[in-house]
């Protein structure tokens, strides 16, 4: 029998650790920097992960959501985190926090809807984990592009 929540929970653990290898490949002297002037940084990127994984794990867990950080907040909290040893520690953290509220989701209620992000009214268990997997998966495809830019066309993970 298909266990979803399990499913679920290894889809996450490979979509960190496809985040962070590729995170962790990316040239330290370019993990804060803006490619190109425009583009937010990899550690950027890196720790929106790790925002809309709490989220989504409040959501599932019924607690109070987090506030979304203004521009001002969410820069302050990247100014903390300018090492890859600390986004890295904050994206994995708060993937393990989603992982156990995966876990704790009754079978019966993946259809239950939420709501999570005003954009996204009414978005429901099941659509919320897969969210989570695909904007792991969108960001870790900007790392990638990062890497294709310092002329890196190898795979990380």
């Amino acid at each position: 029998m298909l266990d979803l929540a399990e499913r679920f929970v290894a889809a996450l653990d490979r979509a960190n650790d496809r985040l962070i290898a590729d995170l962790r490949a990316v040239p330290e002297e370019s993990r804060a920097v803006s490619p190109g002037g425009a583009a937010r940084s990899p550690y950027s990127v890196a720790l929106e992960c790790g925002i809309i994984n709490a989220r989504i794990a409040a959501a599932l867990e019924g607690k109070s959501l987090p506030t979304t950080p203004t521009h001002g907040e969410y820069d302050e909290m990247l100014a903390h985190l300018q090492s890859f040893d600390a986004v890295a520690a904050f994206v994995t953290h708060e993937t393990l926090v989603l992982r156990v509220a995966v876990r704790e989701t009754a079978p019966s209620a993946w259809g239950e809807t939420l709501e999570i992000f005003p954009s996204r009214p009414g978005m429901s268990r099941f659509d919320a984990v897969l969210l989570a997997l695909l904007h792991m998966s969108y960001h870790d495809g900007q790392l990638n592009h990062v890497h294709l830019l310092g002329g890196d066309s190898k795979i990380h993970w």
